[in-house]
């Protein structure tokens, strides 16, 4: 070995021995002198404390101080003044390891450098009215201090925590902070302004609570970081630079600076370039989550806060967070929003001259873009104000294929199959149930091309376009048409006030529309008289339970609300009915269709009706007025299917009918007439008629006339009342005067051949023979001069009706025995007399 090697080996070896044994007797002497130590450790830590810190016991550790004195504080507790009144120690530990300057210690006067507490419990606590058990740490009253010439305060190399739980609970101010400290190392170095410092953190959030009536942020999340932070004395701030933080397993970049003097307020950042929703949705208050919790994101979003206010004054600090978003799927209360794309924020004091809390606060979204259910849309100038009765507002636009409707409806509501959609609405309302603020549209809505069946009325357009224009809180029709296979109708209308009764009270929003058309056949709108079918399900959309509410009441707004239809049609067929210039007021209500002021030309006549279609029961009750103008009785009696009776048929008459009616009618959701329905009474005045095979005066001619053609009797005027009664028509005593016979003919006639009993009074004299005489009445005296045959008309043992002679006794005996004569010179080709008289056999 070289020999300046050894001296230098030699040299270290003594200075290391030397320093061993220097150290060793300082540990002797803290050993020795422990007690005393201890006092005067206890009383340099008291020096500036306004209250009282105790330690039970005092140990020197060898290793742990090297190369100076390290010494073992066991169960040390520190307490304020008025610990007493309050009983919150201000720190419990059972083990604090102080390092002390060893030269201080040989002075007397020992100097800590380091400290490390272990076990330990920090409650900084703050009661109601604002007293603090930290005040412990203002500076005793000193004749040094009064003189503003304070004693050096100690000044501590490193600081480390172990498994200790901090909390500080400020009652005035409604804050906590409440951390588990795993670890916590911290290096400080100290410079002319203050001090810098190092620190490792290892620790669970429990509570950061700005005000503990809104909850916590980063409540429960384990914080991982290296901090270099810095301490400037004379302004009394602390700033931590941006850096790195983990919460979790998510990376934050986080800084912050907190003013420490007179205005003691702070400032925290956080920025995350990739984290979950649902993990940053966590980091914020229960509050703030609760608002948000039913939005969710698939993928990853950016995102950063800011937390900003005071740390003494009682209130929310400012909370300020942005997001972005790109190409994501976002799930909302009303579906899924795929290709989701849109930059976000939420601020807790939209009008900064109010308090920050949830009725201040607003979620904005300056422009989204997404797909909702496949259909892409474009929102701008989306916000949601007061967190506390939300209110959103929004400007859409959409253009989209109509069939991807048919994924959001009720499957049993609409099937669309072709058709486009274009929106281009402002939206302003409640996001509450019941909200009582009018909700505001502004807008359109517009269809072309429209194929659609509308399924609870089994009704099918096609090729149609409605243009819906929002204007407030009224919905207005316009440009639109409607087209039914053949039927095409102009439409123009309007709801107003729809919007503030939507949710309030459907069954008074009315439609009130104008509808023009060329050409309407009612077959292609026959459902309309069938009930309405309720809707019952949500199939293939993403809506969810909000969305199957919304068509729930949509179900509810379609059934209870009233339509109002003034239309005017060229012509318009049913069936066998075709009219022209129709003319017609129709109202439609959830169990009623109301038909008012209908006027239209049909066979050659005018006809006008108001009438009631009630749909409460299990068919359609009609209740109808109608007065007829000179109507071709044929064309009218084929147009209306006979009225579903077959007393009289379109084959049966002639003539120019005026006549009105006040009847009750049952009609089937075929649009058919139910046998033995109608309840009522018909006046009728028909002219230049003529009754043709009917069977009731032709039967006559069993008896008499055989040569006087009762198959085509003639007539000028024909008046009557008929009262009608389910199955069976009572005809009121009527005088027929025809070109082959006079009737007296009263009774009922049973429609169902059952319960027919019709008396006729037919006088033989034949009525050419007074056909000269002006005068009605004493025409018709002439007339019923003479022998007069009373017949009867009743249903026989078939149902058919059979004529019969009524019995007078002899006066009958003797108006047969004329009869027959009558008979026999009246009939050209007249039977044998042996059949004759089978027919007069009574």
């Amino acid at each position: 070995m070289p020999r300046w090697l050894k001296i230098t080996f030699i040299v270290f070896t003594a200075f290391f021995g030397l320093i061993v044994i220097l150290w060793l007797g300082l540990a002797a002497y803290v050993h020795f002198n422990k007690k005393g130590i201890l006092q005067d450790v206890t009383s340099q830590l008291n020096d500036n404390l306004t209250g009282k810190l105790t330690i039970e016991e005092m140990d020197p550790t060898l290793l742990r101080g090297f190369p100076g004195v390290a010494i073992s504080l066991k169960n040390v507790a520190l307490r304020d003044s008025l610990w007493h009144v309050h009983k919150k120690d201000l720190l419990v530990a059972k083990n604090i390891y102080v390092a002390v300057d060893a030269f201080s210690l040989l002075k007397g006067k020992p100097k800590i450098k380091d400290v490390n507490i272990e076990n330990a419990r920090i409650y900084l606590y703050v009661d109601s009215t604002g007293y603090s058990n930290a005040d412990i740490f203002r500076l005793k009253q000193t004749p040094d201090t009064a003189n503003n010439t304070s004693k050096a305060q100690p000044r501590i190399n490193h600081l480390t925590l172990t498994d200790v739980d901090f909390k500080l609970d400020n009652l005035s101010k409604k804050k906590r902070f409440h951390f588990a400290v795993d670890k916590v190392v911290s290096e400080l170095f100290y410079n002319d302004t203050g001090w810098n410092a190092q620190v490792d953190i290892d620790a669970l959030v429990k509570e950061f609570a700005f005000n503990t009536h809104n909850g916590s942020f980063i409540k429960n999340k384990q914080v991982q970081t290296s901090l270099d932070l810095g301490f400037n004395e004379n302004k009394k701030v602390l700033t931590i630079p941006a850096q790195d933080v983990k919460v979790d397993d998510v990376e934050v970049n986080f800084r912050a600076q907190f003013n420490l003097d007179t205005v003691q307020t702070f400032r925290v950042e956080l920025i995350v370039d990739a984290i979950p929703f649902r993990e940053a949705r966590s980091m914020l208050s229960e509050n703030i989550q609760g608002k948000l919790k039913s939005l969710d994101f698939e993928e990853d979003i950016q995102a950063r806060a800011l937390i900003a206010g005071s740390l003494v004054k009682r209130g929310d600090p400012l909370v300020n967070v942005k997001w972005i978003v790109k190409d994501n799927e976002m799930t909302t209360p009303g579906g899924k929003i795929t290709n989701c794309n849109m930059e976000g924020s939420f601020v807790n004091n939209a009008n900064p001259a109010f308090t920050r809390n949830d009725r201040n606060s607003v979620i904005a979204v300056p422009k989204l873009t997404g797909k909702w259910n496949d259909i892409a849309f474009t929102a701008d100038s989306l916000s949601v104000v007061d967190l506390i009765d939300p209110l959103i507002a929004a400007h859409i636009t959409s253009d989209f294929p109509l069939s991807k409707i048919n994924q959001i409806v009720p499957t049993n509501l609409v099937n669309i199959s072709k058709g486009n959609g274009s929106i281009n609405v402002f939206y302003r309302g409640g996001l509450k149930i019941n909200d009582p603020r009018a909700p505001y549209i502004k807008g359109f809505v517009k269809v072309t091309g429209l194929t659609m069946t509308y399924l609870p009325r089994n009704l099918t357009f096609t090729n149609s376009t409605i243009h819906l224009d929002f204007t407030g809180s009224d919905l207005y029709l316009r440009n639109s048409k409607v087209q039914a296979k053949t039927s095409v109708l102009y439409l123009e209308g309007s709801m107003l006030n729809f919007l503030n009764l939507y949710y309030v009270d459907p069954a008074k929003i009315v439609l009130d529309l104008r509808a023009k058309s060329s050409s309407v056949n009612l077959e292609e709108f026959q459902s309309l008289l069938s009930k309405r079918q309720k809707i019952t399900t949500v199939t293939k959309t993403q809506g969810g339970k909000n969305l199957q509410k919304a068509a729930g009441q949509l179900d509810a707004i379609l059934d209870k609300s009233n339509l109002h239809l003034n239309l005017v049609v060229g012509k318009l067929q049913y069936k066998k009915f075709l009219a022209t210039d129709i003319k017609a007021d129709v109202s439609m209500t959830e169990t009623a269709i109301r038909l008012n002021s209908v006027s239209v030309r049909n066979s050659g006549g005018n006809v006008a009706f108001n009438a009631i279609i009630d749909q409460s029961g299990q068919a359609n009750a009609v209740t109808l007025n109608t007065a007829i103008t000179k109507v071709d009785v044929t064309q009218f009696f084929t147009a209306l299917e006979n009225f579903g009776q077959d007393a009289i048929t379109d084959k049966n008459i002639k003539g120019q009918l005026t006549a009105s009616a006040d009847m009750k009618v049952t009609i089937s959701d075929a649009g058919k007439i139910i046998p033995g329905s109608m309840h009522g009474a018909v006046d009728f005045n028909l002219q230049n008629g003529a009754l043709v095979n009917f069977d009731p005066i032709k039967n006559i001619s069993k008896f008499v006339f055989r040569s006087r053609h009762l198959d085509n009797i003639t007539f000028s005027d024909l008046k009557n009342t008929l009262i009608l009664s389910g199955d069976k028509i009572t005809i009121n005593p009527m005088y027929i005067e025809s070109s082959a016979i006079n009737l007296n003919v009263e009774g009922v006639y049973g429609l169902k051949n059952k319960g027919t009993d019709i008396r006729v009074d037919v006088p033989l004299r034949n009525p050419k023979k007074d056909e000269h005489i002006i005068d009605d009445d004493e025409r018709k005296t002439r007339n019923m001069k003479g022998i007069v045959i009373h017949l009867q008309a009743v249903n026989g043992d078939d149902g058919n009706v059979k004529i019969r002679l009524r019995s007078k006794g002899k006066q009958a005996d003797a108006a047969v025995d004329e009869a027959t004569r009558v008979v026999a010179a009246d009939t050209s080709a007249a039977p044998s007399n042996k059949k004759r008289k089978g027919l007069f056999k009574r």
